[in-house]
Parts: structure tokens; sequence; C-alpha cells
């Protein structure tokens, strides 16, 4: 029956129709028993697709136990599918059996790619995902430039007298732009607010700027080289050999080799859809002092076990790096990581930063964990305010009053000595 309802809706379906249609959805447990069934052998694609994602998201919700069941009974019902391979990858990972996971993962990827299925947004860093083997050897072997940040033309703010204390690092586009002048204006009101601040340098990567976009870049970081030399402003622009909406998440750690390789202090990466709170330098220095490392482990308990979710489901909003003499090797291993797994071919490289940086903690920090001062970057008072502190990505642009270009050298001027 659901399959004939599908059917009769090629593209997919059902439940979009109904929404389109205002009318309500089915009940969730009407939902649950369409997973597993026998499919037809003449399903197609966007019968396969509808079914692959029913699948995932209805797995994707119980138990270990329930998920075993539901794999096996699949595989009898309608044999190897990526659906069935990526839940077995999942299962291993949580039951902490990485071997077996990638090889069920490599199957998942290679049965997408074959019969076209996209996976749920949740489960697409199976595409970019390395086995283990793969990624212990980027730790070491240099690896060709893919992406194309080495053609880039940097900016450097002249050294000051000592290193910097940290050392902040954004990427975005020309679009994402958008939200640079509050992320600026906003570090530059904490540093006001608290002059003990001691050298910060914010580093921001640009694809494909625009002549406006860089000459505000340009303007701001002269501006605190004269009169706040203590902050100071990196930046990179060019363009990606890949011009994909997401590889603008790829450049605050492509960058990091060049910045790690120039600085020697601690290193915060953060969406660049975000502000800093007045109180950030205080922040920052209750977290140096109590801090080896900072993630959003929203997936794991406090002894460091990943409780549920997927290898990637692992949040790259804000992540702090304490330990600068670690930091040039970890940079190599996330620029490694992208350049390798990074794929034009994919139909999407959604989640290849979080595939990054979820493998870099794993080679670098989770063997140590009981060793290391560990932050989870979602408790206590944030260090940034982003797009899930306040309802979305235009909420964040409004919060707390909207903050341009202009808006950010007219207080500049108004704050220039005469």
């Amino acid at each position: 029956y659901a399959e004939t309802l599908i059917r009769e809706f090629p593209k997919g379906l059902l439940p979009r129709h109904m929404r389109h249609r205002a009318l309500p959805a089915f009940d969730g447990l009407f939902d649950a028993l369409l997973v597993p069934m026998p499919l037809s052998h003449n399903c197609n694609q966007p019968i396969t697709q509808a079914y692959s994602v029913q699948f995932e998201e209805i797995c994707a919700v119980q138990d270990i136990p329930h998920r075993i069941r539901m794999v096996n009974t699949e595989r009898r019902m309608n044999g190897e599918s990526y659906w069935e391979e990526i839940n077995r990858g999942h299962i291993g990972w949580l039951t902490r059996q990485r071997a077996e996971a990638d090889i069920h993962y490599e199957k998942a990827r290679t049965l997408a790619i074959q019969n076209r299925l996209l996976p749920v947004h949740y489960n697409s860093g199976v595409l970019t995902w390395l086995a283990k083997a793969d990624s212990k050897a980027l730790v070491t072997h240099p690896v060709p430039d893919q992406l194309g940040l080495s053609s880039w033309t940097w900016r450097f703010s002249p050294h000051a007298d000592k290193q910097p204390d940290l050392c902040l690092v954004f990427g975005s586009d020309s679009r994402y732009f958008m939200f640079i002048p509050k992320l600026i204006f906003s570090l530059i009101k904490a540093c006001r607010a608290n002059p003990n601040y001691g050298r910060i340098e914010l580093c921001i990567g640009v694809n494909q700027p625009t002549p406006k976009q860089l000459s505000f870049l340009t303007t701001v970081a002269e501006w605190l080289e004269k009169h706040a030399p203590r902050l100071g402003l990196t930046f990179a622009h060019g363009k990606l050999t890949s011009q994909n909406p997401t590889t603008y998440t790829t450049i605050r750690y492509l960058m990091l080799p060049e910045i790690t390789a120039r600085y020697h202090c601690p290193v915060i990466t953060a969406d660049c859809d975000g502000y800093f709170p007045e109180e950030f330098i205080s922040l920052w220095h209750k977290m140096r002092e109590t801090t080896d490392y900072g993630f959003r482990l929203y997936s794991y308990d406090k002894s460091g076990r990943q409780l549920n979710g997927e290898p990637w489901g692992f949040g790259a909003g804000i992540s702090y790096f304490g330990d600068p003499e670690k930091l040039p090797e970890i940079s190599n291993f996330l620029s490694n990581y992208l350049n390798t797994a990074y794929n034009p071919e994919n139909p999407t490289n959604w989640c290849v930063d979080q595939c990054a940086l979820a493998e870099a903690f794993q080679q670098f920090v989770a063997p140590h964990w009981n060793a290391l001062r560990i932050k989870f970057m979602d408790d206590g008072p944030s260090l940034m305010v982003m797009p899930h502190h306040v309802g979305g990505k235009k909420e964040l642009l409004a919060h707390e009053g909207a903050v341009s270009q202009e808006d950010v050298l007219q207080d500049l001027l108004a704050h220039t000595p005469t």
C-alpha cells in the first residue's frame, strides 16, 4: 500500500505533497511500520530514495539492539543496500568497532554513488569519511593542494614585540561576508571593554571577495595597526578550485598550517556567522587557565564516549586548540584531510569539515582523554553568540543590533585620535 502511494508521487513524495496541501502528516508509528518492508524489483530511483530516507530516519532513533534487528531484517528482505550498510557502520562506530565501521561506511559510500542515492543530511559525511589507516597516513604524508588555497594572497599584520596570546580563525565567502562586519566589530568592542586582553590575532579567509569587501578588510587592518596594535587582523583571499556552497567551511582549516607556522599560540576556530559577547576576554582567560582543548561534543558523555549519532556528528561551530606545540601537526592533518577527502564529483561534501575535525579529535585528543582538560563548548557561558542561540542566521544578524561595513568604519573614525 505504501509503495502504491509513493508511486503516485514520483518525485518522492507523498509527505512533501501533503505538507504543500497543508494536510496532517502520518503518525510516527505509521512511518515506523514502513521499514523494513520488501521492495519491488521494479522500484524506480525516486521510490528507492524515499525508502532510503525513511529507513535512515527511523533507524537513527533506535537503540543498538533494535538497529541490529532492523538491518538484519532489511538484508533478508532486500539484500545489500546503502541505507542498511550505513546503519551497520553506525552500529560498529557506537560499539567502538572502528575497523568494522569503516568497512561498512566504505560500502555505503560506494552503493550510494552507484545507485544515485543522496544520504539524509546528517549522514552525508559518509561521502567524505576516511578509514582509520587512510587518516593516519595523513599525519606525516604531504598532500597536494587540491582545493587551491596555496595560491591565495595573504596580508599579515605586522609582528608585534611578542607573539599573540590567541589566534581566532574564520573562513567565509563573498555571500557569508555579511556576517564579518558584526564579527569584527564585536571583537573590537570586547577588547575595549577589557583592556587586559594581551595580543589577539584575528585571521579571516575569504573566497572570492568583492572589491568592496577587500577594501573594508584593508581599512580595518590598517586602522588596527595604527591605533590598536595589540589586536591584529590577518586576512587571506583568493579562489578555491571548487566553487561549491559548502567549500567555504573548509577555509578556516586550510588556513591553519600557514597561521600556526607563523604564530605560536592557542587557536580558536569558529563559524563566521557569529559574534563575540562583551565578556569574551574574561571568558577566554578563564578557559585558557582550565582547558587544553574544547569542542562541541554534543554526542559524547563526560568520559569521552560517543553515545549516539555518527563519527562526523561533531560540532565544528567553535573549537579550541590550547597546545601550541601540537598545533602545527594538527593543522597539517586538517588541511591534508580536506584536500584528500573533498571530491567535487560527490553529490555533496556538506560534512567534510566535520569529518576532518572529528578525525583530528580521534587522532590527537581522544587517546589522551584522561590526561587532558577537555571543555564541552556548549556547557556554560558561550564564547560566541551563534545562530542556534538566537533562532537562526537572519536572527543573528539583527540580534543586539545589525552591523554593516559602514557602521564599523564610522565607529573607527569616531575612535581615531585627533
